[in-house]
């Protein structure tokens, strides 16, 4: 019996030695990457509107956001929005920019430029948000 006691007591310590510490530094390591992803959506918007001032045309795409962006936006933001699949949908005075996650596709964040916030931050709360509808989240119709 005091040897199950003490074979548990060895398993519970390199538990929390070696085991437990890695899987919060990869939990960290995902939420600074989304910080970091969701800032660059944020001041990507700001360079955007610099450049379009009031009008995104038909032509404002992936390419003409990447275009807008590119040598403006921190390098560590430009990075990590590269990462990922970015869908720009120019919708008149505003544009909805959707992030794809790149090894399924799914849909980890979605924005429209009108806004002050992030208007879809999925990874966060995915249970929230209808992503094949995300019209029903436009905040710029009011405007």
């Amino acid at each position: 019996m005091r040897n199950v006691r003490f074979a548990r007591s060895i398993l519970s310590i390199f538990f929390l030695l070696f085991i437990l510490p890695s899987c919060t530094s990869i939990v960290s390591r995902d939420e600074t990457n989304y910080g970091l992803l969701k800032t660059a959506v944020w001041r990507s918007t700001d360079f955007a509107y610099g450049e379009y001032v009031d009008y995104f045309p038909d032509s404002f795409d992936q390419k003409a956001f990447d275009r807008t962006i590119k040598g403006k936006l921190e390098k560590s933001y430009y990075d990590e929005l590269m990462k990922h699949s970015v869908g720009v949908f120019p919708k008149g005075s505003y544009y909805l920019l959707v992030v794809r996650d790149q090894p399924d596709g799914s849909v980890i964040l979605f924005d429209y430029s009108c806004s002050t916030e992030i208007d879809g931050p999925v990874q966060e709360e995915p249970r929230k948000y209808d992503v094949a509808h995300v019209e029903k989240y436009n905040p710029c119709e009011a405007y």
